[in-house]
């Protein structure tokens, strides 16, 4: 939904990506960026059940064309090292590439492992730096 309700969701196929977080330098604020979102006289919609039902009856491949983020224009007139990242991503033929939540962390889903070397990214964006992070470990219940 829109991140008021949390729920443990199982995933068929889930195990078989991993997900690239890169950080622009500046972050972007909830309070503001719904402000934006505002004032340009959108709706946001939910997005994420269909998603989800779209990936339990069919997999990721027929899900992952559905996902996007509502705040994608905005963060990207924001601050428009998000644009960048996004589009620098995409180019890269990730499966999904997207904003976090109202930003400025944007991710890119990669199917199977990818070494640092292989991904191809720019320098300011590589696995070692300080912007990026390659997340693959799993989740444990708390």
């Amino acid at each position: 939904g829109f991140g008021e309700v949390v729920a443990k969701q199982e995933l068929l196929q889930l195990a078989d990506y991993h997900v690239l977080l890169v950080f622009p330098p500046q972050p972007l604020y909830t309070k503001d960026m719904y402000a934006r979102f505002d004032e340009r006289g959108e709706k946001s919609s939910n997005h994420t059940a269909r998603f989800l039902e779209k990936w339990q009856e069919s997999g990721a491949a027929e899900a992952l064309p559905l996902a996007h983020n509502d705040f994608e224009e905005v963060a990207r007139q924001e601050l428009p090292a998000v644009g960048e990242a996004i589009d620098s991503l995409r180019k890269r033929g990730f499966p999904l590439v997207s904003l976090t939540g109202t930003g400025s962390c944007v991710f890119a889903l990669m199917k199977g492992e990818s070494p640092a070397e292989e991904l191809g990214l720019p320098s300011e964006v590589r696995i070692s730096g300080p912007h990026s992070l390659l997340f693959n470990a799993p989740t444990t219940e708390a």
